[in-house]
C-alpha cells in the first residue's frame, strides 16, 4: 500500500524526507537511520494516516510504555503458540538477569495484546502493529528473540504490516529495512555495511 508523508514535518527549509509517497508491504519492515533522521516521526505520521483512514493498528513505544530504562525494564523471553482453532497467544517469561536482578517485562503484556489484536482483526484487509525503539536497552539475545517473535506474527497474519524502529544491526540483519531519510529500501549484508550506513547517513 502507498501512504503520503509530510516532507516538511518540522517546517524547516530542508525536507525531513526526500519523498512523500512511501510504499509499504505486509510483513516486517524496520525503519533505519541515525537519531534525528525521522524514524519516530515516520511512525507518528503513519499513526495519523491509519487513524484518518480507519485502518486498525496497535502502537507500542519501548521507552515510554515501560520498556528499556535505567531500572532494567527489558524483555527476557517470548514464546508464541497457536491452539487448534488457530488462535494466537503470546506470553512472556520472567527470569533473572546476569547480574541477578529481577527483569520486569513490559513488552510481554503488549505481545499478548498483539495476539488478541490479530485474532480480532483476521478478516480485515490490512492491520498495523507499530513498535518504536523496539531494541532499546535489550541485549543481543533478547533482540534476536523479539525479531523471531515478529517473524512468527508476520507468518501467522498475512494481513499484518509490522513497522518497527531500531538502532541495532541484529534487528536489521535479514529484515526488510527502510531508510527514512533517503526514502528507499536498503539491505544490510554485514555489520560493516550497517556501520557505514549509520556513520554516513
Amino acid at each position: 500500500m502507498k501512504i503520503s508523508l509530510n516532507k516538511n514535518y518540522w517546517d524547516n527549509e530542508e525536507p525531513l524526507y526526500k519523498k512523500s509517497d512511501v510504499k509499504l508491504d505486509s510483513g516486517v519492515t524496520v525503519l533505519v537511520g541515525k537519531n534525528g533522521n525521522g524514524k519516530t516521526t515516520f511512525l507518528i505520521q503513519l499513526r495519523q494516516y491509519l487513524a484518518e483512514n480507519n485502518i486498525p493498528f496497535l502502537s507500542y513505544d519501548n521507552v515510554f510504555d515501560g520498556g528499556a530504562t535505567a531500572d532494567s525494564y527489558v524483555l527476557e523471553g517470548l514464546s508464541y503458540f497457536k491452539d487448534t482453532k488457530n488462535k494466537a497467544e503470546v506470553f512472556a517469561t520472567k527470569k533473572l538477569s546476569s547480574e541477578g536482578q529481577n527483569i520486569i517485562i513490559n513488552i510481554g503484556e503488549f505481545a499478548r495484546t498483539v495476539g488478541a489484536f490479530i485474532r480480532n482483526n483476521k478478516d480485515k484487509e490490512k492491520i498495523f502493529v507499530l513498535f518504536d525503539a523496539i531494541d532499546s536497552g535489550l541485549s543481543i539475545d533478547n533482540i534476536i528473540a523479539v525479531k523471531d517473535f515478529l517473524k512468527v506474527v508476520a507468518s501467522d497474519a498475512p494481513n499484518a504490516y509490522i513497522i518497527v524502529t531500531a538502532n541495532s544491526y541484529e534487528m536489521c540483519y535479514q529484515n526488510r529495512c527502510y531508510d527514512v531519510k533517503n526514502s528507499k529500501y536498503i539491505e544490510f549484508t554485514n555489520y560493516e555495511n550497517y556501520k557505514s550506513f549509520i556513520l554516513n547517513n
